[in-house]
């Protein structure tokens, strides 16, 4: 394996431990409509029907609170 391929490699890594600390999507729009979109992948995917049911609008949440569970659901 050359260097090339081993930086490539490394940045993958890096990049899926970024995302995975934080997903952007939690930012972008917020925790429900964060797990919508995830479940919603999963299910086209997977072929396995997977619903969530959460209401519209939640309390302001701290981002530990909001990534621990983004992390339990999924």
């Amino acid at each position: 394996m050359g260097l090339k391929t081993q930086v490539q490699d490394a940045l993958a890594e890096i990049r899926r431990i970024a995302y995975n600390l934080r997903p952007p999507a939690l930012d972008e729009l917020g925790l429900v409509p964060a797990l919508r979109e995830e479940i919603g992948s999963h299910n086209q995917v997977d072929g396995v029907r997977i619903s969530l049911e959460a209401p519209a609008h939640l309390p302001p949440l701290s981002a530990a609170v909001e990534v621990a569970t983004y992390r339990i659901t999924l």
